[in-house]
């Protein structure tokens, strides 16, 4: 799929492309299990001297798959394809009884973030998940808000590390991508503790911990690094951009109790322990490109997708 998108001109043909990507996984998966067992049950079978091997792979097919066309009259070879055949209804029915919990947990996953895009407008971008609360009144749901989210990372970190396929699953055309979301409401975090000490709540601090937990845990089905608190390490956002979110702050009205210059080193220090892995993450996947997500290694000259404010629904109450 990689390999696809790479010879694609444009971000939308890859992104609709990758919907596909999920789905795929699956079959492709079941496939090559099934064909395993073909495999391995012809090669039970083989060794039977009225057996050769053409016909071991043609009994072995036909006992995995069900259908039951061939078949040898001996003992042995009739034990070995009952067991085929069952092996071969068990993987089938154990994938179809997995989709309706695949489709569960993906839904319940698309649900926070479809109605992050309703506060926070997108893609999303952290700055603004801010200020779109203190613009409609609800710096007080930020406690509530970062809650959900805390529970939502946790979620996601058990879900997508037992299924691992689960990462592959995107919405296409959808400019809020789940990690750019998690991304997004950690950095709404790590700017609300940096710039409103006095106002910090725990919950803020929780949320920061288990997305960094979360992030950590799908290294493995993403191949991205683990190691993400190295001294000395380099933040691929600049300082310079953070001082312009700060100013975009600062005009919504957002009440600041640091300037830029105090609040960045404490914003550094939480940023430092997930942005590796976040952005790695997501050019992983070939999220959308957004506002402080980094580059795509695919799209490298795609600029970020323009922000869409959220409707005028007020979030207060």
């Amino acid at each position: 799929f990689r390999f696809v998108v790479r010879h694609l001109r444009s971000y939308d043909l890859a992104d609709r492309f990758l919907g596909f990507l999920g789905p795929v996984v699956v079959v492709a998966t079941l496939t090559a299990m099934l064909t395993a067992f073909v495999f391995g049950f012809a090669l039970l079978l083989a060794p039977f001297e009225s057996i050769s091997v053409p016909d071991a792979l043609r009994e072995s097919g036909s006992s995995v798959t069900t259908l039951g066309f061939e078949s040898t009259r001996y003992p042995g070879p009739t034990v070995i394809d009952v067991v085929a055949g069952a092996t071969g209804l068990i993987v089938v029915a154990l994938t179809i009884a997995y989709l309706p919990t695949l489709y569960s947990i993906i839904r319940d996953r698309e649900r926070l973030v479809k109605q992050l895009e309703g506060r926070a407008g997108s893609p999303t971008w952290g700055p603004q998940v801010l200020t779109c609360h203190h613009t409609q009144g609800a710096l007080e749901c930020l406690p509530a808000f970062f809650g959900e989210w805390e529970i939502w990372a946790a979620e996601v970190a058990d879900t997508h590390t037992k299924y691992p396929v689960l990462v592959t699953f995107r919405l296409p055309r959808a400019p809020n991508h789940w990690v750019l979301s998690l991304l997004a409401v950690l950095d709404a975090a790590a700017l609300d503790l940096s710039l409103r000490p006095s106002a910090a709540r725990p919950e803020a601090r929780l949320v920061l911990q288990m997305g960094r937990r979360c992030l950590r845990d799908l290294a493995g089905p993403t191949g991205a690094p683990t190691e993400t608190d190295k001294s000395g390490q380099d933040l691929w956002l600049t300082e310079e951009q953070f001082a312009d979110a700060v100013r975009h702050l600062s005009e919504a009205g957002y009440p600041l109790e640091r300037t830029a210059a105090e609040a960045w080193p404490e914003f550094r220090s939480y940023r430092l322990t997930y942005e590796a892995i976040a952005l790695h993450i997501a050019d992983r996947v070939v999220a959308p490109p957004t506002r402080w997500s980094g580059p795509r290694t695919l799209f490298p000259d795609l600029e970020p997708l323009p922000y869409r404010p959220p409707g005028p629904q007020s979030l207060a109450g």
